[in-house]
């Protein structure tokens, strides 16, 4: 059970890592930003948890967490990009946890 939480919080620090790499790419403010490095840190402190949780877990079953990715960035998207959550991202968001469920879980 514990593998489960580390794949959502490594699917959690990727999706944070990406939204501060968008947000330093949105206000151009060159290569080297607070949000670059702190969003690649989080990119690269993922990689060594990653390879833990692959090392006690099935992959199939690591990499059907990777799609929580998917959710967060859309969450993300709406409250610090102010992007727009329509009924499509919101369908696709049931349809990524559902299957997440239908798949790991007896």
């Amino acid at each position: 059970m514990i593998y489960y939480l580390l794949a959502v919080i490594i699917s959690l620090l990727t999706a944070m890592g990406q939204l501060l790499i968008k947000k330093a790419a949105k206000n151009s403010s060159g290569y080297v930003s607070r949000d670059n490095v702190i969003g690649a840190a989080l990119l690269v402190t993922c990689i060594p948890l990653s390879l833990f949780v692959l090392s006690k877990v099935d992959f199939s079953v690591f990499y059907s967490f990777s799609a929580l990715i998917y959710v967060f960035i859309i969450i993300f998207s709406k409250y610090f990009l102010n992007e727009i959550i329509d009924w499509k991202k919101t369908a696709g968001i049931i349809f990524i946890i559902l299957g997440i469920l239908v798949f790991n879980f007896k």
